[in-house]
């Protein structure tokens, strides 16, 4: 079994890389990178640093994934029809809450790698665990005296769109809990 390669389609999967971890580290505080590979679109998107811990616990210990598997973490159409764009609004100060963080993933925005991307994982009315990409605005906190190729926001949300929309299959899903308790026993995870 491929420990690190965590399938969501034929052609689509989450990349985990473990070089970062070294024998005289702390196995649990060791850091991973996560990369998105859409192969046949041609799509890599680096998501960056966790630590092993964290990454093994979402998927092996924390409710969300049983959420996802019976199908009860469906998306709030009333609160959100766009995680991603409710998100670029919380963030701009367009709206006061931001309900989308409960389906939220990962996102690279703290590797400060241009452009910066949302994963949010829910599941829809008919319980299919929805797998999806979004865009972040990336200039919230720079001028263009700082950062001379911003756009303004406004600008920017007009060509607004969801990178990725997949559905992972119910046993893809349960091929990562299975993974991921692979890659923990691997590399000594415990959680306390």
């Amino acid at each position: 079994m491929d420990i690190t390669k965590y399938k969501i389609s034929d052609t689509e999967y989450l990349k985990i890389n473990p070089e970062c971890i070294h024998d005289h580290e702390c196995k649990t505080c060791a850091q991973i990178d996560i990369d998105y590979v859409d192969e046949k679109n041609n799509i890599y998107i680096k998501f960056g640093h966790t630590t092993v811990s964290s990454f093994c616990y979402f998927l092996t210990k924390y409710d969300a994934i049983t959420q996802l598997l019976k199908g009860t973490r469906i998306l709030d159409k009333a609160i959100t029809h766009d995680l991603g764009f409710e998100w670029n609004q919380f963030y701009k100060g367009e709206q006061k809450s931001n309900e989308a963080f409960k389906y939220h993933l990962r996102s690279n925005d703290h590797k400060e790698i241009r452009p910066y991307y949302n994963i949010w994982i829910y599941n829809d009315e008919e319980g299919n665990i929805i797998f999806e990409i979004t865009p972040f605005y990336p200039w919230f906190y720079e001028t263009k005296k700082t950062c001379p190729e911003k756009i303004p926001y406004k600008l920017w949300i007009k060509d607004y769109k969801p990178i990725v929309k997949t559905i992972i299959p119910k046993e893809n899903l349960k091929q990562w809990i299975k993974q991921a308790d692979e890659f923990g026993k691997k590399y000594k995870v415990k959680f306390e």
